[in-house]
């Protein structure tokens, strides 16, 4: 795969995991960005676009990738598959300030419209992302390269 593909692929991995977080106490971001997480699994494989990008800030940049990139590349992937599943291992949450970084593993998978079987659409490995206090909530920044 092309460097810049892998790189446009990884883009989408954090939708997958990051959903709006509202302002809580140190001791309970753990359990409270977990319970996010599996949140937005379930808002990735119900195809729901706008929930998706209400977790993103206006501001996000990873590498190439902004907020209205991501957007066409998720609008892509639900129009070509169906049944999407993510397998998803979380491996690290650090909260430092306003900011929060998610070390994770994982894989989607779904039916391309044009073939019988499943098939792994992306996978990563060990992939840090970051979200960002945004007043009471947290939303996917990106690492703003």
């Amino acid at each position: 795969m092309a460097p810049s593909l892998r790189r446009s692929i990884f883009a989408l991995v954090p939708l997958l995991w990051f959903l709006l977080i509202d302002a809580a106490s140190p001791t309970s971001h753990d359990v409270e960005i977990r319970q996010r997480i599996a949140g937005g699994v379930k808002a990735f494989e119900a195809e729901n676009l706008r929930g998706l990008l209400a977790m993103v800030s206006d501001f996000y940049r990873s590498g190439p990738i902004t907020k209205e990139a991501l957007r066409l590349q998720l609008l892509g992937i639900f129009q070509a598959n169906r049944e999407l599943r993510v397998a998803l291992k979380i491996h690290e949450i650090r909260v430092r300030g306003d900011l929060v970084y998610v070390r994770s593993s994982g894989e989607v998978t779904g039916q391309p419209l044009f073939w019988p079987y499943r098939v792994v659409i992306f996978e990563w490995e060990d992939l840090v992302e970051v979200g960002r206090r945004e007043g009471p909530v947290w939303r996917l920044y990106g690492d703003q390269q």
